[in-house]
């Protein structure tokens, strides 16, 4: 459903010295998370989806806040030794760089488009950020001058693997 890494070839290896981060998306359970800790049993990556390499080094925890939960979570990373990928591991229902679930920002669009008012209980910019950055990615990648359901555009864009709502193309 999401964007995979190209695997590199030969000598198609980037810079050592520069790290690049991929995040992966896995099924998690955050309360499970925020109850362990840094204590919670991440389960380690099969190979790099890079470069394919079998071995992979842990490479500490980074913290992270998602709008479900009031305290800080800690989520898991990894390491590639042979192309220096960071795997971080992210729990499954949320986008990249986004602290709300995919569920909330699809019904808070929805209820927009629906109801021409912005659903209580949320930023309004946020929201806002949401609906414009939908409404461009939908001319864009669908060629739609109209919308008859927005929640069947959101959910073609992810099904395309595209993020709907985020501000990059």
């Amino acid at each position: 459903m999401w964007d995979t890494p190209r695997p590199i070839l030969g000598w198609d290896l980037p810079n050592p010295a520069n790290g690049i981060l991929l995040i992966l998306q896995i099924s998690v359970s955050i309360k499970e998370i925020l109850r362990l800790g840094k204590k919670y049993p991440w389960s380690r990556p099969e190979q790099c989806p890079r470069c394919g390499h079998v071995r992979l080094w842990g490479h500490g925890f980074v913290s992270a806040y998602f709008d479900d939960v009031v305290e800080r979570c800690w989520l898991k990373r990894y390491r590639c030794p042979l192309c220096r990928l960071i795997l971080r591991l992210r729990p499954d229902g949320y986008f990249q760089r986004f602290q709300s679930s995919i569920e909330t920002i699809r019904q808070s669009i929805a209820y927009r488009f629906y109801h021409h008012l912005w659903p209580p209980g949320s930023s309004r910019q946020r929201q806002g950020h949401w609906f414009r950055s939908l409404i461009k990615k939908a001319k864009l990648y669908l060629g739609l001058s109209r919308f008859e359901g927005v929640t069947e555009v959101f959910d073609e864009l992810i099904s395309q693997g595209i993020n709907p709502v985020s501000r990059s193309i």
